[in-house]
C-alpha cells in the first residue's frame, strides 16, 4: 500500500464516510469497499493526523515558508522557491504592480547597502546581508531593468 492509499485509509477511520472518500478521490463506492477493509481504531487514526515531521537532520537544508511570510519590513514581496534550482535553494520574487512600491524600496536598500561579490560563475552581484538572509536583484545596477530580486540563506 503506497502512502496516499495509507492517508485514505486513516481518513476513513476518522470519518467513516465511505462513500464521501469515494467521491474525494475520484473513484468508485464499489472500489472502497473492495481494497479499503482493514480497520484501524479510530483513536489511532486521529493521532496519525497529529504528526508533524521532526526537525531536519541538517540546519539549513529545510527553510520554513513561514520564515519568508513574517518580513514585516516588506510583506507585499511574498518570495517563492526557485524549485528549478534545486542545488542553489533559494526564493524569488518577481516585480508587479502590486508589489511594486515595496520592491523599489528592496532594490534601493540592496543598491545603497549592498556589498558586490562574485557568483560561482564569475558574474558580480550586489548582496544585502539581513537577518541570516542575502538580497539580490538579477538587474543589480539598473531598477527600470529589475525584474526578479532573490533571497537565500547567507
Amino acid at each position: 500500500m503506497d502512502a496516499v492509499a495509507i492517508g485514505h485509509v486513516y481518513w476513513l477511520a476518522v470519518h467513516q464516510d465511505r462513500a464521501q472518500l469515494a467521491e474525494l478521490i475520484g473513484t468508485s463506492l464499489a472500489m472502497i469497499k473492495t481494497h479499503y477493509k482493514r480497520a484501524i481504531p479510530r483513536e489511532v487514526a486521529e493521532e496519525f493526523w497529529k504528526l508533524i515531521p521532526s526537525p531536519p537532520e541538517a540546519p539549513g537544508k529545510i527553510i520554513p515558508i513561514s520564515t519568508l511570510d513574517s518580513m514585516d519590513e516588506f510583506p507585499a514581496l511574498k518570495f517563492r522557491f526557485a524549485k528549478t534550482m534545486p542545488e542553489t535553494p533559494h526564493f524569488y520574487v518577481v516585480r508587479s504592480a502590486q508589489n511594486n512600491a515595496e520592491y523599489e524600496r528592496l532594490f534601493n536598500l540592496i543598491a545603497e547597502q549592498g556589498v558586490w561579490e562574485e557568483w560561482k560563475d564569475g558574474r558580480q552581484y550586489r548582496y544585502l546581508y539581513r537577518e541570516g538572509w542575502k538580497y539580490w536583484s538579477m538587474s543589480p545596477e539598473d531598477i527600470t531593468q529589475s525584474k526578479v530580486i532573490n533571497l537565500a540563506k547567507a
